[in-house]
C-alpha cells in the first residue's frame, strides 16, 4: 500500500516539474518575441480662416402669390366663350371669356325702341312749331294793318311758345336717348369681354360655356404670376436673420427675410419671404432654411472639435487642449471663438480619434507628409 502511495506521489511531482518548466519556456519564447507596434493615426491639419458662418433652421412655409382674386362679369349674361383653362398662363388685357350681357342688350332694345319713337315725335314737334311759327308771323302782319286784335296775337304768340318748348324738350330727350344707347353699346362691349388685368395664370373657372351667371358671380379666379411670397411660423423667441433658402428639386434659390409679422397663434411669429414665381403649386407647402444665428470667429471643419465634460476643445498638432466656444454649425463647417491664432493649426481626425490623441498622447502620420 505505501508503495502505491510512493509511486503515485512521485508521478504527481513529475508532473508538476514538467509543468514548472514549460511554463518557463514559453516565459522565454515570449521574451523574445518583438514588441507589436502602435500605427499611427492619419489626420489632417488646418489652419482657422476668419470668417462668417450662418446657421440655418427649416420650418414649413406656405407658398402663395401676393396678388389673387376672381374675376366676373359687371352684368348678367350667358359665358359665350372661355379662351382657357386652368392652369394656362395670360397677360395682361387678354381677354380670357366672353359673357353675353342679355341685361344690357335688353335695355339697349328698350332704348332704341324709345329713339325711334321719339323721331317720330320730333318730327311731329317740329312740324307743329314751324306751323305755328308760320301762323304767328301771318298773324304779326295782320295785327300790324288792324286785321285782328291783339288778344289774338297773343294767342298766337302763346301758341308758337309751346310749340317751341315741346320740340326743344322732344329733342332734348332724343338726344339724352341716344346718349344712353352709345353708353350702352360702350358697356355692351366692354362688359361682354372679361380681361386679365396683370399678367398671371388660371387658378379656377366656376362657370361653363353657355351657363348663366348674374352680375358680380365670378366666372374665374387668377393669380398674378409677378411675385410670390414664403410665410412661414417660427417660435416667437426664434432669432431671425436676413437670410433663408428654399430648394425645388435640383435647384436651390438664396432669398432675404421681407418681414417678421406678430402671429395670431400663441407662441408664434411670421416670417414673410419674397420670391419669384417657383415650379410648385401655389397654396402648397415647402421647407424653407431660415437664418437663426451667426457667428464672426474662426471658421474649422467640425470633425476638429473635441467635446469634452471639461469644455469644447481644437487639438493642435503639438497634441495641446485649446479652449474654444462653439457659436455656429453649418453642415461640416463651424464657426468658433477662443484665444487661437490664423497661424495655428489643428487637427482633424473625429471625436474618438481626437480624444486618443488629446488625452492618450496616441501617435499621428500628418496625411501628405
Amino acid at each position: 500500500m505505501r508503495k502505491y502511495l510512493f509511486a503515485t506521489v512521485g508521478v504527481l511531482v513529475l508532473f508538476f516539474a514538467f509543468g514548472l518548466y514549460k511554463v518557463k519556456e514559453r516565459k522565454e519564447e515570449l521574451k523574445n518575441l518583438e514588441k507589436p507596434q502602435t500605427v499611427p493615426y492619419t489626420v489632417s491639419l488646418v489652419k482657422p480662416q476668419k470668417g462668417e458662418l450662418k446657421a440655418f433652421t427649416t420650418f414649413r412655409a406656405k407658398y402663395e402669390p401676393i396678388r389673387k382674386g376672381v374675376l366676373a362679369p359687371k352684368t348678367s349674361g350667358i359665358v359665350q366663350k372661355l379662351f382657357v383653362r386652368e392652369g394656362d398662363s395670360f397677360k395682361k388685357g387678354e381677354v380670357l371669356a366672353v359673357v353675353d350681357p342679355t341685361d344690357l342688350k335688353a335695355q339697349l332694345n328698350t332704348l332704341t325702341a324709345k329713339a325711334q319713337a321719339l323721331k317720330v315725335a320730333l318730327e311731329s314737334a317740329k312740324l307743329f312749331y314751324e306751323t305755328q311759327k308760320n301762323i304767328y308771323q301771318r298773324n304779326l302782319k295782320l295785327y300790324g294793318t288792324g286785321g285782328i286784335s291783339k288778344e289774338e296775337l297773343q294767342l298766337s304768340e302763346s301758341s308758337l311758345k309751346r310749340a317751341k318748348a315741346q320740340y326743344v324738350q322732344t329733342l332734348a330727350e332724343l338726344k339724352s336717348v341716344k346718349a344712353q344707347i352709345e353708353e350702352l353699346k360702350h358697356n355692351i362691349e366692354n362688359y361682354s369681354k372679361i380681361k386679365a388685368p396683370y399678367d398671371g395664370v388660371v387658378r379656377t373657372i366656376y362657370a361653363k360655356e353657355g351657363s348663366f351667371v348674374p352680375a358680380g358671380k365670378p366666372v374665374l379666379e387668377i393669380e398674378n404670376t409677378d411675385l410670390y411670397r414664403l410665410v412661414a411660423l417660427v417660435p416667437t423667441d426664434a432669432k431671425v436673420g436676413e437670410a433663408a433658402i428654399v430648394e425645388v428639386g435640383d435647384k436651390k434659390y438664396t432669398l432675404e427675410v421681407a418681414k417678421v409679422l406678430p402671429s395670431a397663434q400663441n407662441g408664434l411669429k411670421a416670417v414673410v419671404i419674397y420670391t419669384k414665381r417657383l415650379n410648385i403649386p401655389s397654396e402648397s407647402w415647402v421647407n424653407v432654411k431660415i437664418e437663426t444665428a451667426e457667428c464672426k470667429g474662426f471658421i474649422v471643419p467640425s470633425s476638429a472639435i473635441l467635446y469634452l465634460d471639461s469644455g469644447t476643445y481644437l487639438v493642435n498638432e503639438k497634441k495641446n487642449l485649446i479652449p474654444v466656444k462653439v457659436e455656429v454649425l453649418n453642415g461640416n463647417s463651424a464657426c468658433v471663438t477662443g484665444k487661437i491664432s490664423p497661424e495655428d493649426r489643428f487637427i482633424v481626425a473625429g471625436q474618438f480619434r481626437l480624444r486618443q490623441i488629446a488625452l492618450h498622447k496616441y501617435p499621428i502620420r500628418v496625411k501628405g507628409n
